[in-house]
């Protein structure tokens, strides 16, 4: 094989890897019109208004009303930052940036604002 040929296939790997590692980790766009509505959107396992210990695995959840097509969460950390997860209508969070949330946030709030999208409308 010449040097050439393996250079391709090299690069040919790294950009297959950068594609893979891009699609596990969903980071959407918060929807620019939603109407908002005072209540706890129905989410499994139900986390809602719990206090999370320091060493918890990431807190996965998916929106169980049926009428649900599509969720979005914006995650903020007490350190101002933010983060949006979201994948139909399942939130995954990556175990590297949970690990960040939880320490830019010890001893203090984190924000979750949840966006359903319902017969295409978001709340």
């Amino acid at each position: 094989m010449t040097h050439d040929i393996k250079l391709k296939i090299q690069h040919l790997l790294l950009v297959a890897l950068v594609a893979l590692m891009a699609s596990c980790s969903s980071h959407p766009s918060v929807p620019t019109q939603y109407t908002s509505v005072d209540s706890i959107p129905a989410i499994y396992p139900d986390y809602t208004d719990v206090t999370v210990p320091a060493n918890i695995a990431p807190l996965n959840f998916m929106m169980i009303d049926s009428l649900c097509t599509s969720c979005v969460v914006r995650v903020s950390s007490a350190d101002g930052s933010q983060r949006t997860y979201g994948d139909g209508v399942k939130v995954i969070f990556p175990e590297d940036e949970w690990n960040a949330l939880k320490s830019a946030s010890l001893g203090k709030s984190i924000k979750v604002e949840v966006f359903g999208e319902y017969e295409g409308k978001w709340l």
